[in-house]
């Protein structure tokens, strides 16, 4: 939820700060479903491009926590505590 938000919130200020190059456009004769259009496609690919860097991160993550060994013992006592409050 919190990613759509900030998603949601950086489309809108996109097309805040972009007010005037609407307007020139509209007034050049574009229609406004293909300014849309333009909109929707950058909200496509921001979404995809976090996306992507967040799945690289996390993996990344994951080689590093596996290459340093993390010690097991404390996700299994971690696992246990989490069982006893989920009951």
């Amino acid at each position: 939820m919190i990613i759509v938000l900030s998603i949601t919130n950086t489309m809108m200020m996109s097309v805040m700060e972009r007010t005037g190059e609407i307007g020139t456009s509209m007034a050049m004769g574009v229609q406004g479903r293909s300014i849309m259009g333009l909109f929707i496609v950058e909200g496509g690919l921001l979404t995809l491009a976090g996306g992507a860097i967040g799945i690289f991160s996390g993996l990344i993550l994951a080689a590093v926590i596996s290459y340093i060994e993390f010690p097991c013992h404390l996700l299994q006592e971690w696992d246990k505590a989490s069982l006893v409050r989920s009951v």
